[in-house]
């Protein structure tokens, strides 16, 4: 029997973890070492505005936001743009340093703080400090991040809502940066973050042993079939039991190779199910449930269900193109390839055959 030489390439689904892992580390890193370099350093509200760059950390004592008393109930309004998608986020014009008038656009979402105007600013517009809440309990703590789109818009919004105030506030609106409250403490957790999740995708890449993926297989080829041969000699038993051990053998080898595709399909459900579960339990008591905001935290992270899904259906369907099926034989052909059990139930066939010539041929001996 002769045999071809196939290499064969199985990629398992903690390699791919690993990998997807290690892309999130490399895509974090230089953010993390942003987050080590500017924590040395953190800005008072002394300094100026335009010293301030992206990823810088300012702790300041007083914040201001624009706004103007409503004579009717005595309270202050804070000037405020809500957005709704992908959560309440409202965003407000501040001032942080009492010596100039300028003004730049902040953004907190519900969960951080409620909104502004909702007894949380004094007469004068200075936010008071709330123990509520993660944020704003004993310092205004801000990371500047840059002013994008929304944050400009804001900008746009606060000079129309000034010129509508009673009496208008002397005040310079700055659009190059802009601020996102945050705790020192959890941007320390971002850094360790990093490193974890960088030990979890050594440590998948290694378990899913990579050395091994790739295998060589040799596969049985097809040859003349002695059994049909109309002229007998001496040698047609021998030759016989060759041909059936050859059988055999390759029965045995298809046998191993469709139970492997099945232990991939159980595997990769199993892999699958496990972790559908462990999002949906980070979505529930991390992020109480909020979709958007763990699709911006986690990143690239949130393909890992998706390839794992992807992988399960990838292996299914070798599953259904591998069995002994009038459609998968047509769709094997197309590759110069059979089914493994249609390999099986060919060479069982043989195998039976041969079996049959061998007792037949027995049978005449002894009955002669």
């Amino acid at each position: 029997m002769k045999y071809k030489k196939k290499y064969e390439v199985n990629i398992p689904i903690m390699f791919i973890i690993g990998v997807i892992l290690f892309l999130w580390v490399i895509s974090h890193f230089m953010d993390g070492v942003s987050i080590i370099k500017n924590l040395t350093h953190i800005y008072s509200g002394n300094v100026e505005l335009s010293e301030l760059k992206e990823g810088n950390y300012i702790s300041v004592d007083k914040v201001r936001v624009l706004g103007e008393m409503d004579k009717e109930d005595s309270s202050y309004i804070a000037h405020e743009m809500v957005e709704v998608n992908p959560l309440e986020n409202r965003y407000y014009m501040v001032n942080i340093n009492d010596k100039d008038n300028k003004y730049v656009s902040m953004v907190i979402n519900q969960k951080q703080f409620l909104e502004l105007n909702d007894g949380y600013v004094n007469d004068d517009g200075y936010i008071k400090k709330s123990r509520e809440y993660d944020i704003f309990n004993s310092s205004f703590d801000f990371k500047v991040v840059k002013a994008d789109y929304l944050h400009k818009q804001n900008v746009d919004d606060a000079r129309i809502d000034m010129d509508n105030y009673e009496k208008r506030p002397v005040a310079d609106l700055y659009d190059k940066i802009a601020l996102v409250p945050v705790s020192f403490g959890n941007e320390k957790k971002e850094i360790i973050a990093v490193l974890v999740v960088f030990v979890c995708a050594v440590l998948s890449i290694i378990v899913s042993k990579p050395w091994k993926m790739i295998t060589v297989e040799y596969v049985p080829q097809l040859e003349y079939n002695y059994v049909y041969k109309k002229q007998t000699d001496e040698k047609d038993e021998r030759v016989l039991s060759e041909e059936m051990r050859s059988l055999k053998l390759d029965i045995g080898y298809y046998e191993r190779q469709y139970s492997a595709i099945k232990d991939k399909v159980k595997k990769n459900v199993v892999s699958f199910g496990l972790i559908a579960l462990i999002f949906i339990m980070i979505k529930q008591v991390v992020y109480d449930g909020y979709t958007q905001l763990m699709i911006i935290n986690l990143g690239i992270l949130n393909i890992i269900p998706y390839v794992s899904f992807i992988k399960m259906l990838v292996n299914i369907a070798n599953l259904l193109l591998n069995r002994d099926t009038q459609i998968s034989r047509s769709a094997m052909s197309a590759f110069n390839k059979a089914p493994a059990m249609t390999e099986i139930n060919m060479r069982k066939v043989r195998l039976a055959k041969c079996d049959r010539i061998l007792q037949e041929r027995w049978n005449s001996i002894n009955n002669s």
